[in-house]
């Protein structure tokens, strides 16, 4: 009972420090060592504070991406002028020409003058983006043969019709058709003001309507540093000219949205639950009905209350903010890559959008959550060593030996205890560049502590297991074995520092090295032993996700309990105003969906990689700083 309540007040000190521990390895460790560091980014860290991987890719800034071109039907031949050509007036020539002279400049449409004249004017309450999409359509309609494309004399084109029958059903695709603003003509014959401030009203409704498909209402780090994302949202010009050349501009703006089978099956889901009541939605609900499920529930210290279903209109603010986290993924995912949905607590590994292997995981604990991003997975490593972080050395390290020196032990209960017990009793070496030091020889009360290097060798006890799963990122988060294989049993598994934890770590190897190098399980096994650095031939993608709800190809829908509670900050910022949605959510499935091996649990299975869990029980870091 003493060690479980030592365990528990080291547990109550380690939230700022301990977050997702990196492995640096010191040069007494060059066998096991990994790639040298490359220059460190300057960049804005998550909830678990960490210093990045030192090989994280350096963050480009570069110019928004341009929309794809429009794509004619495919009934449409080879032939067929393209719609800029057709809307484009041909240059009128003066009477007067001479054979061979350059052609005169074509008088621009009336219109067209009405629309520079009225875009030239600055707008002081238009936010950055709304600018932006008002300067993009000042220089479309600015460019030499710019022409009227939505209206005529007698009022809107068929193509305009379609492309606001469209804008106005955004709804549908978890946007607000409230948030456009379409316009609209008087009857009978028009004039150039009339048709120029519709051309105008369209253009800009074409443009935020694409800004908001792409992710572009909000940005995913102003709510959470959680949320490392960038949504992909178009350059405008480039948006508003392809949009005018598309023979079918509705169609172009659907297919702005995610094309992720993820996200469209909760389109289907969203309009089915928008069905599924007559009448309209009541408002979204502006209290919380449940808190959010914790560890502490999870580990049994008390219960989640049952609660009453979740109402329509709450349902509906989950399926959008999840859909709009989905507007904040890459476009390509991978053909094979590494799925960790927070939520769900699994990893699944998908090729060609079907699951090969899927796994219990542990993930962050609330107040040190699994951030939200995506890195390439380039080491598979054996039998790794764990260096001590920094903010581990200061918060924790240091007031330990510091202790030791001054009262024998003090907060392990004394016992005569030096810095060099201290730290054996956690298998922990200390050195200063090469040099393995002895740490009854320091003065620890007045040394700088971060000039020394704490490392915990491989073996049973070391906090990363038998493998770990390194994918450089500013985050310094990782997967890795664990020698707390109960914490798997837990129907709620948010207790870690950041980091993801792996119930069956090798066979996740023998996965992902059969991909990457054509290796058998058996070889992949036999690594255990021995230990050794993979370098992965091909970067394998890993997407760490955080989404509660999931609908399968008809539209029906699972909820997730929202672990971070972030389906209130998304809903909120959508809707511009305090929303909570409920943390409520089915519990994560007592095993994997597919593809992962069901039949050997915790116990027994791959012995080699398990080390032996009364080892673990006598080693808190396996605990407290089991990232």
């Amino acid at each position: 009972m003493l060690g479980r309540a030592v365990l528990l007040a080291a547990g109550t000190l380690l939230i700022s420090g301990v977050a997702t521990a990196q492995t640096t390895m010191t040069p007494t460790t060059t066998a096991k060592a990994e790639a040298p560091p490359q220059s460190r980014a300057e960049t804005r860290l998550p909830v678990a504070q960490a210093e990045p991987d030192p090989l994280t890719p350096s963050e480009v800034q570069g110019p928004p991406p341009a929309a794809p071109p429009a794509i004619a039907p495919a009934s449409e031949t080879a032939t067929t002028p393209t719609p800029a050509a057709a809307a484009t007036p041909s240059p009128v020539a003066s009477p007067d020409s001479a054979a061979g002279a350059a052609p005169a400049v074509a008088t621009p449409d009336p219109v067209v003058l009405q629309i520079r004249d009225a875009l030239a004017g600055q707008r002081s309450r238009e936010n950055a983006a709304d600018a932006a999409d008002r300067r993009a359509l000042s220089a479309f309609y600015a460019a030499d043969g710019a022409a009227v494309h939505w209206t005529d004399t007698q009022g809107f084109t068929p193509l305009a019709a379609s492309l606001m029958s469209e804008i106005a059903k955004a709804d549908d695709w978890g946007l607000k058709a409230s948030a456009f603003t379409l316009p609209s003509l008087p009857a009978g014959p028009l004039g150039a003001t009339a048709r120029a401030d519709a051309e105008i009203k369209l253009g800009l409704a074409i443009l935020k309507y694409g800004r908001h498909a792409r992710g572009g209402r909000v940005d995913p780090l102003s709510l959470s540093k959680m949320y490392d994302r960038k949504p992909q949202v178009y350059e405008p010009g480039s948006l508003i000219k392809a949009a005018t050349a598309s023979r079918e501009p509705d169609r172009y703006l659907r297919g702005l949205h995610p094309r992720h089978a993820g996200f469209r099956n909760l389109q289907k889901a969203l309009v089915a639950t928008r069905a599924a009541t007559a009448g309209p939605a009541s408002s979204p609900p502006t209290t919380e009905t449940e808190a959010p499920t914790t560890a502490k529930s999870a580990r049994g210290k008390s219960k989640a209350k049952q609660s009453a279903p979740s109402s329509r209109a709450e349902t509906i603010m989950r399926i959008v903010a999840n859909m709009e986290r989905w507007r904040w993924m890459p476009d390509d995912l991978g053909s094979f890559h590494v799925w960790n949905n927070v939520p769900e607590q699994t990893t699944t590994v998908l090729k060609d959008g079907k699951s090969v292997f899927s796994e219990r995981i542990v993930v962050g604990k609330p107040d040190t959550a699994t951030p939200n991003f995506s890195a390439n997975m380039q080491f598979v490593i054996f039998q790794p060593e764990w260096g001590v972080p920094p903010g581990i050395k200061n918060n924790e390290i240091g007031p330990l030996l510091r202790r030791a020196s001054a009262d024998n032990g003090g907060w392990f209960g004394g016992n005569g205890r030096t810095p060099s017990t201290v730290l054996a009793r956690h298998g922990l070496r200390v050195s200063v560049g090469n040099r393995v030091v002895d740490p009854d020889s320091v003065n620890w009360s007045s040394v700088d502590i971060n000039r020394f290097n704490f490392i915990q060798p491989s073996g049973p006890t070391n906090v990363l297991g038998v493998v770990k799963f390194r994918f450089p990122n500013k985050h310094d988060v990782y997967m890795h074995d664990t020698p707390q294989k109960h914490l798997f049993n837990a129907s709620t598994r948010a207790f870690s520092h950041g980091c993801m934890r792996v119930r069956d770590p090798v066979r996740f190897a023998e996965v992902l090295l059969a991909h990457d190098k054509g290796w058998s399980p058996e070889r992949v096994r036999g690594m255990v032993p021995r230990g050794g650095h993979i370098t992965l031939t091909t970067q394998i993608p890993v997407h760490n996700v955080y989404f509660t709800a999931i609908a399968d190809e008809d539209g029906k829908l699972r909820t997730l309990g929202d672990l971070y509670g972030a389906d209130s900050r998304v809903a909120s910022a959508l809707e511009g105003r305090s929303i909570a949605v409920a943390s409520r959510g089915q519990p994560p499935s007592a095993e994997p969906a597919a593809g992962g091996r069901v039949a050997q649990r915790v116990k027994g299975e791959h012995k080699a990689s398990r080390g032996t869990t009364t080892a673990a029980a006598s080693n808190p870091f396996a605990g407290l700083f089991g990232n």
